[in-house]
């Protein structure tokens, strides 16, 4: 699927999903609109994550987590929004990262969609789309599996990782 700046309209390369016509087309923000973007809200980047109304968490390209908006803290259940520090897998309360080393480096953490995924747009500056994932969630004490369908973009040194949609098995 052809990929298109929002903003610009410049063309941003293609992008592959599954079960998606080729002619598709899916927008992004090419990395000239976002620094623009960024400048002009200066500090005030929590109102603008807030305003894309979809859960949206922004990764720094260690894997550490620098920020969530109100519906990614919401759909987590994630009562602070101080995420300074926390990895992927401690936010989405995965299992793997109360494992010795934390998330990202017990063996489990290899097969990790979300974490591919991630890694994948920081290396590639290509975006996913709608890819599906798994993890075993710790909730109340009980491990659950939930799936997840997660999008990625690359944009002003960051990866925002949408979560397109949860649910538990």
């Amino acid at each position: 699927m052809k990929r298109i700046c929002a903003w610009c309209k410049k063309s941003m390369g293609v992008v592959t999903a599954k079960g998606v016509v080729e002619d598709a087309v899916t927008h992004g923000m090419c990395a000239a609109c976002a620094k623009k973007l960024f400048a002009e809200i200066g500090g005030d980047t929590e109102s603008f994550l807030n305003g894309l109304g979809v859960p949206v968490v922004v990764v720094d390209d260690r894997g550490i987590i620098r920020t969530a908006n109100a519906e990614a803290l919401n759909l987590l259940d994630w009562e602070s929004s101080d995420l300074a520090g926390y990895r992927g897998g401690d936010i989405l309360r995965c299992v793997n990262a109360k494992l010795p080393g934390g998330c990202g480096n017990s063996p489990n953490c290899s097969g990790c969609a979300v974490r591919r995924a991630v890694i994948e747009t920081f290396e590639s500056g290509k975006s996913s789309v709608k890819t599906p994932a798994m993890i075993d969630r710790k909730e109340s004490g009980e491990s659950q599996e939930t799936e997840f369908v997660i999008s990625t973009e690359k944009t002003a040194g960051v990866v925002l990782l949408r979560i397109d949609e949860m649910s538990q098995r």
